[in-house]
């Protein structure tokens, strides 16, 4: 019996996921769910921070600067950059404040958006994503040079994760040279993620849990008629 069991926690650390591990991207495509920047007001709306509302798919985004300030803008209205014209913005105005989003009700995989400073030129965009305790799962540094087109060439940004366990990611960018050459006096556009589905176990986990469960329970049986 005790190497049965032995046998059978084998299998079952065998079936357990690894470790996450995060990557930079430039286009998240398995993303199914995002939040537009209009949900906390019009072009113009200060926003309070920390604030939350709903995604498209119904769960809590938070939005948080340290100053506590951050604002919605329109492109080709109240802003003019590299971000597709009618699209709405969150920007900040802050120099090495920080600022983020919060996925408040689940945890996520992947999370992107369009970046640029709020000067022209080119720069350097960071995002950190932090677990649910804070710490750092990782980071990634895209870099870009930011115009005012109006016409979606404002780089993408994003982070994934072989897990869902990105529970906040922050973002920053350098420029120097500019009047703010570090920190957080920048803009993003619609933030898009990764959320997870329906909780179904993959079937190479379920074969396996399957296969020690069976073995144990034809011992045991075997053991009773004995």
């Amino acid at each position: 019996m005790k190497h049965l069991l032995s046998l059978t926690a084998l299998l079952v650390a065998f079936a357990a996921p690894a470790s996450a591990s995060i990557i930079g991207v430039s286009a998240l495509p398995g993303a199914n769910d995002h939040i537009a920047w209009s949900e906390f007001g019009g072009d113009g709306t200060g926003i309070s921070t920390p604030d939350t509302r709903l995604s498209a798919g119904g769960h809590t985004v938070g939005v948080h600067a340290s100053d506590g300030i951050l604002r919605v803008a329109l492109e080709g209205t109240s802003h003019s950059g590299g971000f597709t014209a009618g699209t709405y913005l969150l920007t900040h105005s802050g120099t090495d404040d920080r600022v983020w989003i919060s996925f408040d009700d689940q945890t996520v995989r992947g999370v992107g958006f369009h970046i640029e400073p709020n000067a022209t030129g080119a720069f350097t965009a960071t995002l950190i994503a932090h677990a649910t305790d804070g710490s750092i799962l990782g980071s990634a540094t895209f870099p870009g040079t930011a115009t005012t087109t109006s016409d979606g060439t404002a780089p993408f940004a994003g982070l994934l994760s072989d897990s869902f366990d990105i529970a906040w990611v922050e973002f920053s960018v350098t420029q120097p040279g500019s009047e703010f050459p570090f920190g957080a006096n920048l803009t993003i556009d619609t933030a898009v993620f990764i959320e997870r589905a329906a909780a179904v176990p993959e079937p190479a986990s379920l074969l396996l849990l399957a296969g020690a469960l069976v073995l144990f329970f034809a011992v045991v049986r075997t053991r009773s008629c004995a």
